[in-house]
């Protein structure tokens, strides 16, 4: 990418400052938002959760196994209910079996078919002797629905439905790992800012120690004033003073950072950023035609809305009647003997065509109205966002734009500052000028290069704030 105006990169060369080595790494940041995506718990428990919802869109298809079952039976009739179920002379009855059935819904035609294994023992005592009597059999049924549910539209409804789930899950998983990114990088710019202050600082200090330096060699030799001794010395102070100071907040963001992305080696590293360079942005409607396109809470809109028209198709569906063919076949055969009871020969069959409707179908009305008022709602809130979205973005881009003017006014006003400290400098060594002049252009330089550095950092926030809205943030997305 083409960069505009002063490009220094953040390589920060702390060696000068005491105790600090030659040689520090630097961090970039992508390696660091790689490293903190790696080990913080919050970008795996987001992932997590896509996860979570696909097993669950997963278990539905259970829906469409085969079940099957099982059932023994044991039934004793005692006299009275024996007499009166057969006959006067039989005084008990003994009924003994086994039940065992396949059943399985047909999701593409959306209809079932069960199959029926079944094998009895039947044991009448008579007052004149015992009747043994053995049956088995075997059947399969099957039930098409002709009007609702035909074709299996009710019988995926749910899974169709979890499809949507997955789909806006997946999308506020990446939403919500983009959010955590935003927050990793501007602690990173904090990072930087704060190296960068101490590099600025560390410059002012070198300068006040050297001038203070050149005072005592000066007043040892009557050349100067006790009282610019004295100045020089406060200004070391206040110039060491400062750089403590950002020294301790730079020890507690190190501390902070390390903590976060479980990287030790940040106390040990420096980070690696263009903190003053610019950014190419396209104009505002390329951008606002890339943002409809990519944004992902548009998509989430588009994906809740889909989804309320599946569930409208859903409820026509349940406002048909039902109309279901019903078939039914079976082989049995029955014997007093066991050997020939297996012998099935014997078929049975059975069609019926089975109507039934709700009148008036009031339910699904008032629920198909209630739907239609939602896809109106998500639709205006999908309208309102987008207008929100382009206020966010037209402001977004207004303030890098005006930003990078008062950044040219920053960079101006250091050059003016650093050429007003030379003079004062160049006028203090030729008895011409004031200690307090050429301390006061040392300190409005500083303070020129710290304000240049906030406001970098500032920019380059809001830079971190439009490709966030752009959902360019999160690796692996357009932009990165």
């Amino acid at each position: 990418m083409k960069k505009r105006g002063l490009v220094v990169p953040l390589l920060i060369i702390l060696s000068s400052l005491p105790g600090c080595a030659e040689d520090i790494p630097g961090i970039t940041l992508e390696a660091y938002l790689e490293k903190a995506m790696e080990n913080h718990p919050a970008f795996v428990s987001s992932k997590l959760s896509v996860e979570i919802e696909k097993k669950r869109a997963e278990s539905l298809l259970g829906e469409q196994d085969w079940y099957y079952s099982v059932g023994p039976y044991y039934s004793y009739l005692g006299e009275s209910s024996a007499s009166s179920n057969f006959d006067d002379t039989v005084e008990a009855v003994h009924l003994l079996g086994v039940e065992a059935g396949l059943n399985k819904p047909i999701w593409p035609t959306g209809g079932n078919i069960s199959f029926l294994l079944s094998s009895g023992y039947t044991n009448l005592k008579r007052t004149y002797d015992d009747y043994k009597y053995y049956k088995q059999k075997v059947g399969v049924t099957y039930t098409q629905p002709l009007l609702q549910n035909f074709g299996g539209r009710l019988s995926r409804f749910a899974l169709e439905q979890s499809g949507y789930e997955v789909d806006s899950t997946r999308l506020s998983s990446q939403e919500s790992r983009e959010g955590f990114v935003f927050d990793f990088a501007e602690l990173f710019l904090s990072w930087v800012e704060l190296t960068e202050k101490i590099r600025i600082s560390g410059d002012g200090y070198d300068f006040t120690r050297e001038q203070l330096d050149q005072i005592r060699e000066r007043y040892r030799s009557n050349m100067t004033e006790r009282v610019d001794l004295l100045r020089a010395e406060d200004a070391a102070f206040l110039s060491e003073q400062n750089l403590l100071v950002l020294e301790s907040q730079l020890k507690a963001k190190q501390a902070e950072l390390a903590v976060l992305t479980g990287m030790d080696e940040i106390y040990q590293a420096q980070p690696e950023f263009e903190l003053y360079s610019l950014k190419d942005l396209p104009e505002i409607q390329p951008a606002l035609s890339g943002l409809k396109q990519r944004s992902r809470a548009l998509e989430t809109m588009d994906i809740f809305i889909d989804q309320l028209q599946h569930r409208r198709r859903s409820l026509f569906e349940r406002k048909k009647p039902q109309l279901n063919l019903n078939l039914s076949a079976s082989l049995s055969e029955g014997d007093e003997e066991l050997a020939k009871s297996f012998k099935i020969n014997k078929p049975d069959g059975f069609v019926a065509i089975e109507l039934s409707a709700p009148l008036g179908n009031h339910s699904v009305k008032a629920k198909l109205e209630k739907v239609d008022l939602e896809i109106e709602q998500l639709q205006k809130d999908k309208e309102g966002l987008e207008i929100s979205m382009e206020a966010d973005l037209r402001s977004i881009m207004i303030q890098i734009k005006e930003m990078e003017k008062v950044l040219a006014l920053n960079r101006r006003r250091i050059e003016s500052a650093n050429e007003k400290r030379e003079e004062e400098l160049k006028l203090y060594n030729q008895g011409r000028g004031e200690l307090t002049f050429v301390l006061q252009s040392r300190v409005s330089e500083e303070n020129a290069k710290m304000v240049y550095v906030e406001n970098s950092c500032l920019y380059h926030l809001y830079v971190l704030q439009y490709r966030a809205l752009m959902d360019e943030l999160l690796p692996g997305q357009a932009g990165n």
